[in-house]
């Protein structure tokens, strides 16, 4: 897993992504402008919601052969 920064990405999983055919999951995040409250003592954090739609996360059916040795670069054009 890793995040999408000015368009660019890696894979920060210790150990990398298993060899053979790997189902993809894409997640982007905005903040909501609001603070909600997280757990007990009334801690705070800033409320976020999904922007992509779930045919790319959640119901998604985007897979990757990952090939040891390669780098496998792997690009989405998400429309």
């Amino acid at each position: 897993m890793g995040p999408v920064s000015e368009g660019t990405y890696r894979i920060d999983w210790k150990g990398g992504v298993p060899i053979g055919e790997c189902k993809v999951e894409i997640l982007g995040y905005e903040e909501t402008g609001k603070e909600i409250i997280v757990g007990a003592g009334g801690k705070t954090e800033k409320e976020t919601r999904q922007v992509l739609p779930a045919k790319y996360n959640t119901e998604s059916t985007l897979s990757v052969t990952v090939e040891e040795g390669q780098e496998n670069q792997c690009d989405f054009d998400l429309k």
